[in-house]
């Protein structure tokens, strides 16, 4: 009777100890594997080229591999503790034998729980802020505090940790926790389920892009261009104006007035640009998505050109409407990527993972430039079709060589009305033109390329090639021209929050001397001069704010927070003011409104 007591116990205690090896199993696998990467993605869906559909089963393979080898791993040890015996030992020295390799094999699970435990908690409940935009490297010496305060609560954990084994037992410990990882688990899939759907995150992803279908074709009747250069502060060209070159510059840009004491209302180029188009500004008040498609349905100058029969072409790489206004921009097509290498995207996502979950010292060397994501997209079918290079038009590309390699290919060629937006890479980095156009291939330590002031000459080079393109095609006096910057660059801010973009403005007929204005426009004026210049107004009548006049202007300021700025959760909006100049970035003052 004792004895089947015994062995029923025994049977019992295997069973258990199955369990607990199956759940923590499961828990690394499932933690790791699959809730890790697809928090990631639906929480930064909006910012990521791929879908659920793209990385789910490889991330299923890859949690199927590692559930069978921790679980055959635990087993195995969990078998061979039981069944080792010491030949020709005594059954008391065997039996002491079986307790030391329960042991071994309790204090294996012990240690696996407590790191998968921790590394959850890390990843999760620890994360600290790595102020850091996804092409830059970062400055740890920066983040010791962080540091220290990683130590501090890894310490912390690992005595709580302690404690409980002291308390507990290891056998106790290991069951209890089982109860803990269940849990855990169960949030988990709760917490998926929940922001898959609010996010909606099982839908496919059908992409409408900004091709370069009709780039240089622009109409030998009526033109409107916008040409955004990104990041070109106005403070820059002030500075070339007064250089040795300065009556050059001023020669080039004849019939254009230059807005000298323009705000931006937005600091980062995915909201400032839909604002410039739009009117409507992104204040974290609903997904971005739902926005971009209302903003640009409702947006009053999109609706006007419409109205008055322009055809329109829009080319950037910002996001895009999916529905509804995308059907106006005839550029606008259906794309479908895919990865050039699934086993690399996968890898890349995974060493995402990793840098999130990682201690603070462990980091470094996960340390991950995002934008090598984008290295593995390739378009896969265009409008429903496969996509065949060189046939069917390409996604447009906004490096500054790729656009003054295109000019000459310009014609004037179509008829009727139309608007075409261009958004260049500016002066934004990385910075690989110098002031002649020549290609720079050595970028320096910090990756920059040439200087600020350097490249602002090569965009003005390339806009005096572009206008001079247009006068030999005899299109240039009856157009609209804006030259513009989505906002400045932050060494030439003036202490304030690159704030001060370039605005330089030609109207339908407009002939007269470089001029340049002192009135205080504001980026919030877009639609007002955008229409303002539909309707033939010139110069100082383009906005109705005037020079002399005093104003209280108001900006967004973009406060990452994160280790990958906006591949993390969203970045608030803080509000800003100024009376005084664009320019006197000192004068901004915080209103204390905040938009998260």
């Amino acid at each position: 009777m004792t004895s089947e007591f015994t062995n029923t116990q025994v049977n019992t205690s295997k069973r258990a100890d199955t369990l607990d090896a199956m759940v923590l199993a499961l828990f690394i696998a499932f933690t790791f594997g699959i809730f890790a990467p697809l928090e990631f993605y639906f929480t930064n869906i909006n910012d990521l080229w791929f879908d659920i559909y793209d990385i789910l089963p490889h991330l299923l393979a890859v949690t199927l591999c590692v559930f069978i080898l921790v679980a055959a791993f635990l087993v195995i040890m969990q078998k061979i503790s039981r069944e080792a015996k010491v030949t020709g030992a005594s059954e008391s020295l065997q039996a002491r034998s079986s307790d030391m390799n329960n042991s071994i094999y309790r204090i294996v699970m012990t240690i696996l729980i407590i790191l998968s435990v921790s590394l959850y908690i890390q990843g999760n409940f620890m994360e600290a802020s790595y102020d850091k935009l996804g092409s830059e490297t970062l400055d740890w010496s920066m983040y010791t505090a962080e540091g220290i305060s990683n130590i501090c609560g890894w310490t912390g954990m690992l005595a709580i940790f302690a404690v409980l084994i002291y308390k507990l037992k290891l056998r106790g410990f290991i069951r209890v926790f089982r109860t803990v990882m269940i849990c855990i688990l169960l949030v988990q899939l709760s917490t998926l389920i929940i922001v898959g759907i609010s996010r909606h995150g099982l839908i496919h992803k059908d992409d409408y892009v900004a091709t370069t279908e009709n780039e240089w074709t622009l109409s030998k009747d009526d033109n409107y261009i916008v040409l955004l250069l990104d990041t070109y502060d106005s403070r820059i060209f002030d500075d070339l104006l007064n250089s040795d070159n300065g009556d050059d510059y001023r020669a080039k840009l004849e019939d254009f007035t230059f807005y000298r004491n323009t705000l931006t209302v937005f600091t980062l180029t995915d909201f400032s640009v839909p604002q410039i188009l739009t009117g409507e500004k992104y204040l974290n008040q609903e997904d971005y998505g739902p926005y971009i498609e209302r903003a640009y349905a409702e947006s009053p100058f999109l609706n006007r050109m419409r109205e008055d029969g322009y055809v329109m072409d829009i080319y950037t790489t910002v996001t895009l409407p999916q529905t509804g206004a995308r059907e106006w921009m005839e550029n606008w097509h259906k794309v479908d990527y895919v990865a050039s290498d699934s086993f690399r995207l996968i890898g890349m996502l995974y060493r995402l993972i990793a840098f999130r979950y990682a201690p603070h010292y462990l980091k470094m060397p996960l340390e991950f430039n995002v934008e090598l994501l984008d290295d593995v997209k390739i378009i896969g079918t265009i409008d429903g079709h496969r996509y065949t290079e060189g046939i069917d038009p390409d996604t447009f590309p906004w490096g500054n060589k790729q656009f003054v390699d295109g000019i000459p290919l310009m014609e004037a060629s179509a008829t009727g009305k139309k608007f075409i937006f261009y958004h260049l890479k500016g002066i934004h980095h990385t910075r690989d033109l110098d002031e002649h156009l020549n290609e720079v291939t050595d970028l320096g330590e910090d990756g920059e390329g040439v200087s600020l002031e350097e490249s602002a000459k090569a965009c003005m080079t390339i806009i005096d090639r572009f206008l001079s393109k247009l006068k030999e095609l005899g299109i240039y006096d009856d157009a609209v021209i804006v030259i513009m910057a989505d906002h400045g660059a932050a060494s030439y801010s003036g202490g304030g929050k690159i704030q001060s973009p370039l605005l330089l403005i030609k109207g339908y007929g407009e002939k007269h001397g470089f001029r340049i204005s002192e009135a205080p426009v504001s980026y919030e004026d877009t639609q007002e001069g955008f229409i303002s210049l539909l309707d033939g107004h010139t110069d100082e009548d383009v906005f109705t704010v005037k020079e002399g006049v005093e104003r209280t202007r108001t900006m967004y300021y973009t406060e990452f927070i994160g280790q990958r700025r906006r591949f993390t959760r969203n970045s608030p909006f803080i509000e800003y003011q100024t009376s005084g100049h664009a320019f006197e970035g000192h004068l901004l003052k915080k209103t204390g409104r905040e938009y998260r």
